[in-house]
């Protein structure tokens, strides 16, 4: 499985050994410039194909991303690589943090591109940065005062 950075970057997907898959959100997240025309020669040349995940994978990894707090630092095309690793039992080739956290609580095996990767799984809440309080899930702003969320750790699971 290939996310999105891959391409971005540049890379060579006939570099890498076995099956090489992209989700149709990977492949309209690359869709312009060099890195939407690399990925198109991938895609024509048969080094990298189109598969989607079934709609019950999608919920599954959104569900355990909620339950780490990784839902609201994934994309869509995010989601879908995660599901459709899950779906048929593929490594993810990826350097976000956040896929490589929430495989790591799924089972999924993910290896980094250029990064050393994660070394602990992570759970992830939403600090106001008016009134300090924490969330577990992701709002627009804060529901009591109105001020803007970010992003903080909040344990460690391993």
């Amino acid at each position: 499985m290939i996310d999105t950075q891959f391409f971005l970057r540049g890379m060579d997907a006939g570099a890498l050994e076995g099956e090489r898959y992209i989700t149709s959100a990977v492949r309209e997240e690359v869709s312009r410039g060099f890195p939407g025309r690399k990925m198109e020669y991938s895609l024509d040349s048969g080094a990298v194909a189109v598969a989607d995940p079934p709609e019950e994978y999608v919920e599954k990894v959104r569900e355990k991303a909620a339950d780490t707090g990784d839902i609201g630092r994934l994309s869509g095309a995010d989601i879908s690589v995660l599901a459709l690793a899950l779906y048929i039992g593929a490594v993810i080739i990826s350097d976000d943090y956040s896929i490589q956290n929430l495989s790591s609580h799924m089972g999924i095996e993910c290896r980094p591109l250029s990064q050393k990767g994660i070394k602990e799984e992570w759970r992830w809440g939403y600090r106001c940065t008016g009134c300090k309080r924490t969330f577990s899930e992701p709002h627009e702003a804060c529901p009591v005062c109105g001020a803007p969320l970010k992003p903080v750790r909040l344990s460690h699971s391993r």
